[in-house]
Parts: C-alpha cells; structure tokens; sequence
C-alpha cells in the first residue's frame, strides 16, 4: 500500500462515480466486470505448513473439506463488517475512519481519521 490512503468516503465516491459512468455511458446489454483488492487481510484454507508440497489434487480437496470451518473461524467484528460491506449501507461505508477499519483487518493506517 502506497500513502497517502484514500479515505473511506473518497473511495465510496470513486465507486459511485464508476458505477454511474457505468450506468450511463454503456448500452443496457454489456455487461462489465468491475474488481477491487483491498487491505482486509485473510488466509486461505489452504495456506497452512507443507501447502506448497501438495498435489494441485490434494490442494484443492483441502480448500473444498476446510471451506465451512474457515467461513466458521471468521472474527465476530470482522463477520459483521464484512456482512455490511456485502450490504447497500453506502453511508455507513463511507463514514467509517481508520480506528473503524483497524480491527476488520488493516493495518498501519495514517490517513487522517474523518
């Protein structure tokens, strides 16, 4: 991550602007695939010691047995901020500051914190 980061509302605005831009500027028929990466750190089932040995076979029977256990292992606050990032709650999105981010994941945050 490069500094300075941008703010949760620059980023809420940035993503509305592309999505208007979006609505408005393509025909109604093309679809288009948008992604993002962000800071919230996580684990996939497969990366546990001797990973890296396995067959892509046996790799991917890990993933499949381990899938319900790491949704289950998931941090409560981290659950919660990820079930609100997967909501329409734009507004809350947008006012959250670094102390809010801290906890779901991020680290060494030091934008200002509005």
């Amino acid at each position: 991550m490069d500094r300075p980061l941008a703010t949760a509302a620059r980023t809420a605005e940035l993503g509305g602007a592309v999505g208007t831009l979006l609505r408005t500027h393509l025909p109604a028929d093309e679809r288009v695939l948008v992604q993002g990466s962000g800071g919230i750190s996580h684990a996939a089932p497969s990366l546990i010691p001797g990973a890296r040995e396995l067959t892509e076979r046996r790799r991917q029977e890990l993933i499949t047995d381990n899938l319900a256990r790491a949704a289950e292992a998931i941090d409560p606050e981290r659950a919660a901020f990820l079930a609100t990032l997967a909501g329409d709650d734009w507004q809350t999105l947008a006012g959250m500051i670094a102390a809010d981010l801290a906890p779901v994941g991020t680290v060494n945050f030091d934008w200002a914190s509005s």
